[in-house]
């Protein structure tokens, strides 16, 4: 068993300037932890905010050493903001893909692999009635920073 062991504190300083310290203890375990670093070129902005070859970091279903075929946690880490590219559905005629930018030096956090797609669907309501289950099958990062990001990608299973 792996352990991932989190300690953080969140001071938000209000208009008052009343404090309000947030702080917080976590342990998870996991059957196995990939952790990966990767120096990735900028590139040229597409017409979606990702570079134009942006580098795969997961994917099981083509790479064979990746340790996982899925995960349950998932931190992502920069020292430039990059953009984290989450594909599901790689089966269809085009991948599906959300985009999130990642901001230097501020860890990105999903608790798993798991999603619900509503693509093209008029969403009303948490599930719309036309969504399904999607799962996240392959991580890309693309950088459009200007200077080469160090990317840290650690995965729990």
């Amino acid at each position: 068993m792996a352990q991932i062991k989190f300690n953080w504190t969140i001071t938000i300083d209000d208009v008052d300037s009343a404090t309000l310290p947030i702080s917080k203890t976590k342990t998870l375990t996991f059957t196995s932890i990939e952790d990966k670093t990767y120096s990735i070129a900028s590139g040229t902005a597409n017409t979606l905010p990702v570079s134009t070859t942006p580098q795969v970091v997961w994917d099981p279903g083509t790479d064979g050493s990746e340790t996982s075929a899925n995960f349950d946690f998932l931190v992502v880490m920069s020292d430039q903001d990059v953009y984290l590219e989450m594909v599901t559905d790689t089966s269809g005629a085009q991948d599906d893909v959300n985009i999130v930018e990642v901001f230097a030096g501020i860890p990105f956090i999903l608790g798993s692999d798991d999603g619900v797609g509503a693509y093209g669907a008029d969403v009303t309501g948490f599930k719309h009635a036309s969504a399904a289950s999607v799962t996240i099958e392959r991580l890309r990062i693309g950088n459009v920073s200007g200077s080469t990001a160090i990317v840290r990608v650690i995965i729990g299973d």
